[in-house]
């Protein structure tokens, strides 16, 4: 063990701090290792490649959630021992971050949506008969895609108290003056896909 107390205690805390974000760098490599070996044990026994597919899609956000924490319970520690005039610091590193603490999970749901929606348009969709979810297969994946972006933002902005209650009664009375007014174009379009 190496004794820091020999150090400048600037040093020793920069020491600490790159310490604990490269360990959780390699915890995320071990992580991503463990994954590869999930990945391969679930190909063998399932039928599908969904399972596949989204172990891919985690893989690099776990890496980088991995690290965030890594960073984030360092910052932790330097936090604790700075007066309360450098507090600003710490506030902001916090948020920072937390928005990307939301930004990948909202990425990755994005990645879900997006395979979610191409293995049912491949393994599902194509052996109907009918068009129908060929062509609300796409509508779905947009609407889905905006609501995951809307809470993503909605989440973010909670965050820094902003009031997010207004927004979301904006959505809903914009959401139905929008249905209103499109009624009878959806029902066309109802009719037009029975048809």
């Amino acid at each position: 063990m190496i004794d820091l107390s020999s150090l400048p205690p600037w040093l020793a805390e920069t020491i600490i701090f790159a310490a604990i974000v490269a360990g959780a760098y390699l915890l995320s490599e071990i992580v991503v290792l463990v994954i590869n070996l999930v990945k391969r044990y679930l190909a063998t026994k399932t039928e599908t490649d969904l399972d596949d597919k989204i172990l891919d899609a985690v893989k690099a956000p776990i890496r980088y959630v991995m690290i965030f924490v890594g960073v984030t319970i360092a910052l932790k520690r330097l936090d604790l021992m700075v007066d309360e005039s450098s507090d600003w610091i710490f506030k902001i590193s916090n948020s920072v971050v937390f928005v990307a603490f939301a930004l990948i999970a909202t990425m990755v749901l994005l990645r879900m949506v997006k395979i979610m929606t191409r293995w049912y348009a491949d393994r599902v969709a194509s052996r109907t008969e009918s068009n129908i979810d060929d062509e609300l297969l796409p509508l779905v994946r947009r609407l889905l895609n905006l609501l995951i972006i809307v809470i993503g933002i909605m989440t973010v902005l909670d965050h820094f108290a902003v009031d997010v209650k207004g927004l979301i009664a904006i959505l809903g009375v914009g959401s139905l003056a929008i249905a209103l007014a499109a009624q009878d174009t959806i029902a066309n379009m109802i009719a037009g896909f029975i048809l």
